[in-house]
Parts: structure tokens; sequence; C-alpha cells
């Protein structure tokens, strides 16, 4: 890769991070319940634009049809096992140093028993969560720092790790470092099958949609769930 090809990956990613934290304090001000979700949304536009300028499409970066819709239900399967084992082992150290935030609990307080509301939300989170979160961390920002990197060795296992930590560090806002830490061994899984499964992101967005549905399920029957 020429040195302009890895200047070019520097400033995309340089100017997404840059516009993905300009908006994110924007529209706390107005509106922190949704702040994360329009800055997602958002950041997908302008990547899509920035790889339309590039001559490069979704499908070259994992929105590809699958070949085998069964391998990769089961791929899907992987990746919400694993991912649900790290968050749970990531949970039994962190609620050893940090209380789970108020705010937390906070954005979804009102679901119980809110069918609209959680329907809003499941939505919601298949669009963002399932789709603009894994198109932008998984299929945009490891490519676009693996580009970065001259070592060919190094340039994944580092882009990996890049893309976990700006994945949970996004998640601070509302979380705080109790869920940012719960997130970031479970989004360097999520970038190592993005890897391993050949750069498909449709394991990961169907994984990823379905983690958000149960766990808006959870906080829609509330005590009853127990």
């Amino acid at each position: 890769m020429s040195n302009t090809d890895k200047v070019e990956a520097r400033n995309d990613v340089a100017a997404v991070l840059g516009f993905m934290l300009i908006v994110n304090i924007t529209i706390y001000q107005i509106t922190w319940v949704y702040a994360g979700p329009i800055t997602a949304l958002s950041a997908t536009v302008l990547i899509t634009i920035l790889n339309h300028r590039r001559g490069v499409n979704w499908r070259d970066l994992g929105l590809k049809r699958p070949r085998k819709i069964w391998l990769t239900l089961l791929q899907a399967l992987v990746v919400f096992a694993g991912t649900i084992i790290a968050v749970y082992a990531a949970t039994l150290i962190t609620e050893q140093f940090f209380e789970e935030p108020e705010s937390l609990n906070a954005r979804f307080g009102d679901m119980e028993g809110n069918l609209q509301l959680y329907l809003w939300w499941v939505l919601l989170s298949w669009v963002v969560g399932g789709f603009s979160e894994e198109m932008i961390f998984r299929g945009f920002l490891l490519t676009r720092v693996e580009a970065m990197i001259k070592s060919r060795w190094a340039s994944t296992t580092l882009a990996i790790v890049f893309q976990a930590a700006v994945f949970a560090s996004v998640h601070l806002y509302y979380q705080g470092a109790y869920g940012a830490l719960q997130l970031f061994p479970a989004a360097i899984f999520i970038g190592i099958c993005y890897v391993l499964f050949g750069r498909n992101l449709w394991p990961l967005i169907l994984a990823h949609g379905t983690m958000n549905t149960l766990g808006f399920l959870g906080n829609y029957l509330g005590d009853s769930a127990i």
C-alpha cells in the first residue's frame, strides 16, 4: 500500500472520529437519550460519502449477500454466544471496582410494560446497533486503521484493539466506565469474528440486533422476568 493510501486512511479515520465527537457533544445538549443513535446514523452517512469517493461500497466491507445462509446463521450464533460470555466475564471484574450508573437504567426506565416504547427501541437498536455500529466500527474503522499501519502482521491486531477501544468509549456518555469496560472485550471478540468470518458483517449484525432485542425484552418485562 502506498503512502498516499495510508494518508487517506488516516484522514478518513480522523474525520469520522472528529465528526462523531462533535455531533455527540452537540446532540447531548439537546437530548442525551438519542445522542448515540443520531451520532451513529450521521457517521454512517459520512462514511458512505467517503467510501463513494474512494470507489468503495458497503458490499466491499461486508454487506454482500451471504453465499450460505446456514453458515451465516451459525457464525451469528458463535458471535452471540462469545459476546455474551465476554460481557459476563468482564462484568464479574468491573462490578468489583465500579457501580452501575443510574443513567444506564434511566435511559430505558419507562420501558417496563410499555409495548410501544419497547418496539420503538427494538427497531432503533437494529438500525443503529445492528447495522450502523457494525458498519462503522468493524466494516469501516477496523479496515481503515489496518490501512494506516505499515507492519502487515501487526495491522489487524492493532486495528481490532483500536476499534474496540473507540466502540467502548462512545458508550461512556451513558454507561460510564462500568459499561465501557464490559464492552471493550466484547468488541475485541466481535472484531476477531469479523476477520475470521471473511469480513462478513451479517453474522455480527444478526448477533448484535438479537442481543439488543433480548436486552430490551428484559426492560419491558421488568420484575416479571425475574
